[in-house]
C-alpha cells in the first residue's frame, strides 16, 4: 500500500460558530484524569457568512501524548471557548479570520435501530488553527480538500424541480483513509458536466474500482422541495420546504499515474483487508447502539416503585 495516501483539508474564514466543551479523560492509561476539549467550530469561508464549514475535534489534551510539549490546538480551541469572538456572539466585523490547516475527510459511524441500519457522517476533523490578518488570496487555501480515493461507483441524478433539483449531477462513492490507512466511505457530488461525462466513461463499480486523487470544495447548500396538497374542493396547495444539505464537491481530479491494484497504491488483497476491518468496527457500533437502546428501554419498561407505608404512630417510612 501507498506509505502516505493523501487526505488533506484547508478552511480559512470568519470564525462564524463554536460548540466545545472540556471534558475529563475517566479511561484508564497514560492519560487518566487529564483535562480534553471536544466539540465543533464552524467557519464561514464566504463573505456573506452563508458557507459555513463545521471542523470536529475530538480529543485535544493540553499537551502532545508522546512529546509532553504544549498542543498549540487545545490553546486556540481553550481561547475561543473562553472569550466572545464568533460571529454569532460579536458580529461579522469583529469576529477572527482563522485558518485550518492539515485537517482530514473523516467519518462518523452510526446505527439506526429504528431502521436496522448503520449510516455515516462525514465532516472535516482535526487540524492545526491559526488567525489571520486578511483572508488569502489563493483559493486553494480558503476551501478545498486534497484526497487520494478508491472509488467504487457513481450514481446519476436527474434534475427535479419538485425536489429542487435545478440541474443533474453526478453522486461518486468511495473511500479515504485515515492516518492509521483505515477506509472511511465518503459520498462526493460531482457537478461539471465534462467531469460528469468523463467519470461515467470510466465504467466504475464495486467490481471495476479505481485509485484517483480528487480535489473538492466543502459546500453547505440550501435547496427547496416543492410539496403539493390537494384541499377539501379541489383546488392544490403548494407549500415549498427548505433543506440543508452539505456536499463534497469535486472541482478537478488525476488519475494518470494512479492504478488499483497496484502496491504503490493499494493492492486487491489490502482493500479486501480494510474492508474486512471495516466490517468489524461497523459491527461494534451496531453492538453497542442496539445495546444502548435496550438499556433505555428496560428504564422505560421499569415497573413504577411500590409505594412507601407510613406508620402513623411514629411517622417514620418503612
Amino acid at each position: 500500500m501507498k506509505e502516505k495516501i493523501l487526505n488533506n483539508i484547508t478552511i480559512s474564514g470568519k470564525l462564524f460558530n463554536k460548540d466545545l466543551k472540556t471534558y475529563t479523560v475517566k479511561k484508564q492509561g497514560d492519560n487518566f484524569g487529564k483535562e480534553f476539549i471536544k466539540g465543533t467550530i464552524g467557519i464561514a469561508t464566504d463573505e456573506e457568512c452563508l458557507n459555513v464549514v463545521p471542523v470536529n475535534y475530538i480529543f485535544e489534551l493540553p499537551t502532545n501524548s508522546k512529546s509532553g510539549t504544549p498542543n498549540s490546538k487545545y490553546k486556540v480551541l481553550k481561547q475561543i471557548m473562553d472569550t466572545k469572538c464568533t460571529v454569532e456572539e460579536v458580529g461579522k466585523e469583529d469576529a477572527p479570520i482563522v485558518q485550518i490547516t492539515n485537517s482530514t475527510l473523516a467519518t462518523e459511524d452510526r446505527y439506526s435501530v429504528q431502521r436496522k441500519e448503520p449510516y455515516s457522517i462525514t465532516n472535516a476533523q482535526g487540524g492545526f488553527i491559526k488567525t489571520l490578518n486578511a483572508m488569502p488570496t489563493d483559493d486553494s487555501k480558503i476551501n478545498e480538500f486534497c484526497v487520494e480515493t478508491v472509488i467504487t461507483g457513481v450514481k446519476y441524478v436527474e434534475e427535479n424541480e419538485d425536489k429542487g433539483i435545478e440541474e443533474p449531477f453526478l453522486y461518486v462513492d468511495g473511500y479515504v483513509f485515515t492516518f492509521r490507512k483505515e477506509i472511511q466511505p465518503v459520498r462526493f457530488t460531482l457537478r461539471d458536466p465534462e467531469g460528469i461525462d468523463y467519470m461515467q466513461s470510466l465504467d466504475v463499480s464495486k467490481k471495476n474500482p479505481i485509485f484517483v486523487k480528487l480535489w473538492g470544495q466543502i459546500c453547505n447548500t440550501t435547496i427547496k422541495i416543492k410539496n403539493e396538497e390537494e384541499t377539501a374542493w379541489g383546488s392544490v396547495k403548494v407549500t415549498y420546504t427548505s433543506v440543508s444539505k452539505r456536499e463534497f464537491l469535486i472541482t478537478n481530479m488525476k488519475i494518470a499515474g494512479y492504478v488499483f491494484g497496484e502496491e504503490d497504491t493499494i493492492t486487491e488483497e489490502e482493500f479486501k483487508k480494510c474492508m474486512q476491518t471495516r466490517e468489524v468496527a461497523l459491527a461494534e457500533v451496531q453492538k453497542n447502539a442496539e445495546e444502548y437502546a435496550a438499556s433505555q428501554n428496560s428504564k422505560a419498561e421499569a415497573p413504577a416503585p411500590a409505594p412507601v407505608k407510613v406508620n402513623k404512630k411514629s411517622n417514620f417510612d418503612f
